[in-house]
């Protein structure tokens, strides 16, 4: 549990208060909420929710594989010889072949281990999201404008409008920021979208039938 599921059951219920006001009276004209509003197309409670779903252990543990896969392919290339003490074309058909299909593989096991990398910025971008949301909410838990908004009228008031505009504004501020960290977080995935390129070459002249000189 995280400060967010501490906060979670009352937050919820201010930020749903939060959404009748300003579904039924709006907000003040040039208050900031219209802005974020519009930015993100989503009202404060539909956020907290939207937050509260990200789980970031379950991310993490998702990742947590590739880093073991990436460690056994290179154990697995380290372990085999790159050539054999013979002599002949087929034994160097061997080396050359071998040579690059190690490459071939050391270069897939460095994809695993940065998607593995990946994943844990977006573990770390998860919970971070949940954390910063957490203490905005505790923040207008206890705040003067969340007593005017439980405590408003069903035709609204000018002060309750306001409130639920500012806290709303502090919510959505909150989200914007993780959006705008995601957005470059799922960016710095771009290298890892690109084929790997084959690396294994055509030996010259045919490998076999051919013969090899064994020592």
């Amino acid at each position: 549990m995280d400060l967010l599921d501490r906060v979670i059951g009352p937050g919820s219920d201010l930020l749903v208060r939060v959404d009748e006001i300003l579904s039924r009276h709006g907000a003040p004209a040039a208050h900031p909420v219209w802005a974020l509003l519009h930015r993100l197309g989503v009202m404060p409670s539909v956020a907290l929710d939207q937050v509260a779903g990200l789980a970031p252990s379950d991310i993490s543990a998702a990742g947590t594989p590739l880093s073991g896969i990436a460690s056994d392919l290179h154990t697995a290339v380290a372990s085999l010889p790159s050539d054999v003490t013979s002599r002949g074309a087929t034994a160097d058909g061997f080396g050359a072949r071998w040579n690059g299909l190690a490459r071939q593989i050391g270069d897939g096991a460095d994809r695993l281990s940065a998607t593995a990398a990946a994943v844990a910025e977006l573990a770390a971008w998860a919970g971070t999201a949940r954390r910063d949301l957490a203490g905005v909410l505790g923040a207008c838990l206890g705040s003067a404008e969340a007593v005017l908004v439980r405590s408003a009228s069903v035709t609204g008031d000018a002060d309750s409008i306001r409130a639920a505009a500012d806290i709303a504004a502090d919510v959505l501020e909150s989200l914007a920021k993780t959006v705008d960290a995601g957005w470059q977080c799922f960016g710095d995935w771009s290298a890892l979208d690109a084929e790997i390129p084959v690396t294994v070459s055509a030996v010259d002249g045919p490998l076999v039938p051919n013969h090899i000189e064994l020592h």
